[in-house]
This record gives structure tokens, C-alpha cells and sequence, in this order.
């Protein structure tokens, strides 16, 4: 399960819509673009560059800690541009790991293959519990929901 940055702090709430893992992005001629899914152990030997925001995410870290268990020489860096990640990946300079929300059907030269990785990045809203029966943030929260059940269906 994912830290929570607000788990100290009885006076917010979390409201969690989904859970997701990560895809690894590869380019479709690489042999790993054939495999229903991708474990960590198949990514050794491999320059990884790991989609990671602005801000540190405790999954993310993680996910950079078991990697670097298994990587030798110690080659995986990060990239908060989703854009510059997926330049890399086409030169086949990198191999791509990024959170399985952001798979691109229309990506036509490139393949997003799951990664076999226990952990998942969980998608919530965040807000004040004295707010919890503000009927704004309830309509909100369904809005949301709604939104989120439209769009997966087309995942």
C-alpha cells in the first residue's frame, strides 16, 4: 500500500477512487514487447528511467530501492516529463517505467507491458473531515466517481 502524506493527520480525510500499477514502455521491437507482463528481474541490465513527479512519491522511491536490488551496474534515473521519457524510450535509449494510467492507446511505435510489482499508486481526493457531509464535496466526489468510471471504461 502507498504511504500516505496525510496518515498523520486525523483532521483530513481520503477519499480513494482506484488503484493502479506501473507499465514498462518499451518500444514494440524490443523482445520484451511480446510478454504479457514484465517482472523486475527482466528489467536487469536495462538504462530505466522512471517517470517520477515533481514531488517525492514514496511508491515511486520504492519501486527505485527493489530495482536497484537488482541492477548492476546501478543505472536507473528519473524524469518528470512524461514527453522527454517517451523521446528516450523511441531512441531506444531507455527503457520507460511509468504509472499504468498513463498508457496512450494511440501510441502506435511503442508498447506499455505491466510490471509485475505488488504496490500501487492510489488515486484519491483529499479534504478536511469537517467537511466530510458538505453536500459540495459529496457532489464533487461523485462527479468524480462518474468522470473516472466514463474514462475507465474506455482503459
Amino acid at each position: 500500500m502507498q504511504n500516505d502524506y496525510f496518515a498523520n493527520e486525523n483532521q483530513i480525510v481520503s477519499t480513494c477512487f482506484f488503484k493502479k500499477g506501473f507499465s514498462v514502455l518499451i518500444n514494440r521491437t524490443d523482445s520484451l514487447a511480446q510478454q504479457e507482463e514484465i517482472t523486475l528481474s527482466d528489467l536487469t541490465n536495462r538504462k530505466l528511467l522512471i517517470w517520477d513527479s515533481a514531488f517525492i512519491s514514496p511508491i515511486i522511491e520504492n519501486l527505485k530501492l527493489q530495482l536497484s536490488k537488482i541492477q548492476t551496474p546501478f543505472s536507473i534515473e528519473s524524469c518528470a516529463d512524461y514527453f522527454q521519457l517517451i523521446t528516450q524510450v523511441r531512441v531506444e535509449s531507455y527503457t520507460g517505467i511509468i504509472p499504468s494510467i498513463m498508457f496512450d492507446r494511440c501510441n502506435q511505435d511503442l508498447s506499455y507491458v505491466p510490471l509485475v510489482y505488488s504496490q500501487k499508486i492510489e488515486y484519491c481526493a483529499n479534504y478536511l473531515q469537517k467537511n466530510c457531509d458538505n453536500d459540495s464535496i459529496q457532489k464533487s466526489l461523485q462527479v468524480i466517481k462518474k468522470a473516472i468510471a466514463i474514462t475507465q471504461a474506455k482503459w
